[in-house]
């Protein structure tokens, strides 16, 4: 998958999209979310797109979300490694996650050799455990509109999931739903990015002839 930023602009408005070039999807915003490993769970990066164009056929016109790719790993420089190679891939200039987690020292470590990598926390920081479950039952329940890549261990774990088990536990402990809820939290609660994706009037520069009149 290859994906390009394109730059739209009419006489009037602007705005950016994500193409993909070998399918011509396009997307209005794409994510990256990762979570660090959990005692013996592997970390967890995804990358998640929302469609440019609204589902019309559905109430309330949504636009589907699609995750575009995932990597778990239980080692840190791998991890990095993967982000980078996220972020290239998909045009961002960041990821998403928690920069304040002790194992981040670890990945600051290895970008000293390399290419350094910037980490932005999520628009939400506290995500807890009943609005994720409540963002995945929006968007599983009545209308599919959050799409898995085909043998996805996303899809794996939600299908696992028993809500009864996450009372008093915290995003973290799970990295692969907390790599997906820091994405579905970009995607739901972040409205200026939203809006920054939408189209807007630029402003218009008078020909020096008419500045003065």
């Amino acid at each position: 998958m290859k994906i390009q930023r394109k730059h739209l602009r009419d006489w009037d408005h602007e705005r950016d999209i994500f193409e993909d070039l070998d399918s011509d999807a396009r997307y209005r915003r794409i994510y990256i979310g990762f979570a660090w490993p959990y005692l013996n769970k592997p970390g967890f990066a995804c990358v998640m797109a929302e469609d440019d164009r609204q589902d019309f056929s559905l109430p309330y016109r949504p636009r589907h979300l699609r995750i575009l790719a995932e990597h778990e790993t239980p080692d840190i420089e791998n991890l990095s490694r993967h982000l980078h190679k996220f972020k290239e891939d998909f045009c961002q200039r960041h990821v998403i996650g928690n920069d304040k987690n002790p194992l981040c020292r670890i990945m600051e470590q290895y970008q000293e050799r390399h290419a350094r990598l910037y980490i932005r926390r999520p628009y939400r920081e506290e995500l807890e455990m009943t609005v994720f479950v409540q963002l995945i039952q929006k968007h599983t329940r009545t209308a599919k509109t959050l799409h898995f890549l085909e043998g996805s261990s996303l899809s794996g774990c939600l299908t696992n999931l028993q809500t009864e088990d996450l009372e008093n536990r915290q995003l973290e402990q799970y990295p692969p739903l907390c790599a997906l809820g820091l994405c579905l939290s970009e995607m739901e609660f972040n409205r200026e990015a939203e809006r920054n994706n939408s189209w807007s009037k630029f402003a218009k520069t008078l020909p020096k002839c008419l500045v003065s009149l």
